[in-house]
């Protein structure tokens, strides 16, 4: 008989790690297997630097304007992410698509789009 045994390897820095497990079988066979693995570091970022400041312009109340701006994945893993606020933007009428979790390949880009749709005058911000 056999029995499989998961074994996840959750990195917490950008290193090469590796660990013997040993394995006791009947109580008296010991086996060693040798787990190795390399964290690696996220590096989700805009396509072009050009893209760090956005200027949605002059604009009337319910006269929406949409900017948009590209994201990349240079990490050699998949990357998994979701734009969150802590209601700066929202006060500011500013809203995004996707808003939910997007899954990145390496190398695989996602456009974001930005919308500024204020419904009463918002002093300029950066």
């Amino acid at each position: 008989a056999s029995l499989r045994i998961p074994i996840v390897f959750s990195p917490r820095e950008v290193c090469e790690y590796m660990q013997r497990i040993e394995f006791i079988v009947n109580d008296y066979t010991r086996m060693h297997v040798d787990v190795r693995g390399r964290g690696c570091p996220l590096k989700l970022e805009l396509t072009d630097s050009d893209m760090q400041n956005i200027d949605f312009g002059i604009t009337r109340g319910n006269e929406p304007v949409s900017r948009q701006v590209r994201l990349v994945n240079r990490s050699p893993r998949p990357v998994t992410f979701q734009l969150s606020d802590e209601k700066e933007l929202a006060e500011h009428a500013v809203s995004w698509t996707p808003a939910h979790p997007c899954t990145l390949r390496p190398r695989q880009t996602v456009e974001i789009e930005l919308r500024f749709n204020p419904t009463y005058r918002i002093a300029p911000f950066r």
